[in-house]
């Protein structure tokens, strides 16, 4: 399967903030060229997934999530040449998986996160020949998040 071809890809978060009144911009590096990891052919697209609740699977997503979809045709991301990592910055959202995607107000997403450290995060990636693809996981601290859904946007 094409799926076990490609490389994980390990991702290394950088910082979480506002950007606007409801989503928020999560920046991050990976040492794997994301958007173009996969043909049109192989793919429909990316998605980064980040769970709110303890114990949910990160892939098929369910229940709360913190999620944002890579775009193939303009990518929001550049190559840092000091690093060798590709550096992202994603619009983020908080969204229930259970009730057809909609948005999940700032008070829900207090009260999911108040007993947790970090909230765990994968790029993921259907294959249309079956499986998925997913990168190593990414840990985002809760008091980065806490604290940008408490600061004035």
């Amino acid at each position: 399967m094409a799926v076990y071809q490609k490389p994980v890809a390990k991702l290394y978060y950088v910082s979480f903030k506002a950007d606007g009144k409801t989503n928020f911009a999560l920046s991050f590096y990976s040492d794997i060229d994301l958007p173009n990891l996969f043909t049109r052919r192989e793919s429909s697209g990316r998605l980064l997934a980040c769970p709110l609740e303890q114990g949910k699977k990160i892939f098929p997503e369910e229940g709360y999530v913190m999620s944002a979809i890579f775009d193939n045709i303009e990518p929001n991301y550049s190559f840092d040449n000091n690093k060798n990592l590709y550096f992202y910055s994603e619009s983020v959202r908080f969204v229930d998986t259970d009730n057809a995607w909609a948005e999940v107000g700032k008070d829900k997403v207090r009260a999911l996160l108040k007993n947790q450290k970090t909230v765990k995060c994968k790029v993921i990636a259907p294959i249309y020949l079956g499986g998925h693809y997913e990168s190593e996981v990414m840990e985002i601290p809760v008091s980065d998040i806490l604290n940008t859904l408490d600061s004035p946007m």
